[in-house]
């Protein structure tokens, strides 16, 4: 029976600390990743779940007049959204900036421990961004279902019957319909607006949709890269292990040395 040993375990928490302090860029941006993804989760996912929930009821309440409310939840939705976005595509570009600097590390031959660490590390931070890139995929779906059944309540057919109508009348409910004109003109009009803008905003997800899948399909190359550079590190450090194992004469230590440069 195996006891752990707590301060072992100190110990090796100790080192791979200090690995991760002798490399200041990675520090940097592994933070600057770690603040971006807590204001993403606590903040804006937050504030777009909660705006949906509202939007939701004020489509299901059952009234199916577009009131002023109901056309301003979404506009709030769509900022939101567009934040989001912009902030996962921030994060993609540290995310990218993390493994060309890790990439520069091994080629340069850094301590293969210390970079296996921070290699591990990335793979982290790869993890909890492509979970927050899922949850902001599907409250984008769910936003985009919504957009399109908020136009489905807008009564847009009326335009084509009051059309007809203007066509089959008379002389005089012809002038009766020009005494009203202006105010059915007004409402056409407003309808019409609320439309367009629905339709933009779909359009604008679908952007969006298609931003956060470039982010995805780079996040899974950085993985493939990722695992590549990990079975290098460690082929290289059983083969270090091997020779140094193997050198009992001065040649056979400088070629163990010299196979790291």
């Amino acid at each position: 029976m195996s006891f752990s040993n707590p301060f072992q375990d100190d110990i090796e928490n100790d080192a791979s600390s200090n690995h991760y302090k002798d490399f200041p860029e990675f520090e940097t941006l592994s933070q600057a990743i770690d603040n971006n993804l807590h204001n993403i989760n606590n903040s804006q996912l937050v504030s777009m779940r909660n705006l949906l929930g509202q939007y939701e009821k004020l489509l299901h309440s059952g009234n199916d007049a577009v009131d002023s409310e109901s056309s301003k939840v979404p506009q709030e939705i769509s900022e939101v959204s567009t934040k989001c976005t912009e902030s996962f595509k921030k994060i993609n570009n540290l995310a990218k900036e993390l493994n060309d600097y890790l990439t520069r590390c091994e080629d340069n031959h850094e301590d293969p421990d210390a970079l296996r660490y921070l290699r591990q590390k990335e793979g982290i931070h790869v993890s909890l961004i492509r979970s927050s890139l899922q949850q902001y995929r599907r409250l984008q779906q769910r936003y985009s279902a919504l957009q399109k059944q908020f136009v489905t309540k807008i009564p847009g057919n009326q335009i084509e019957e009051r059309t007809v109508e203007e066509q089959g009348a008379g002389p005089q409910q012809q002038s009766i319909q020009i005494e009203y004109e202006p105010v059915n003109a007004e409402e056409l009009e407003q309808q019409t607006l609320l439309i367009e803008e629905r339709e933009r905003e779909i359009q604008q997800i679908s952007q969006d949709t298609q931003e956060i899948n470039d982010i995805f399909s780079n996040l899974q190359d950085i993985i493939q890269e990722q695992s590549f550079q990990i079975d290098t590190i460690e082929e290289n450090i059983n083969s270090y292990s091997a020779d140094a194992r193997g050198a009992s004469d001065p040649v056979g230590v400088c070629a163990v040395v010299s196979s790291f440069f």
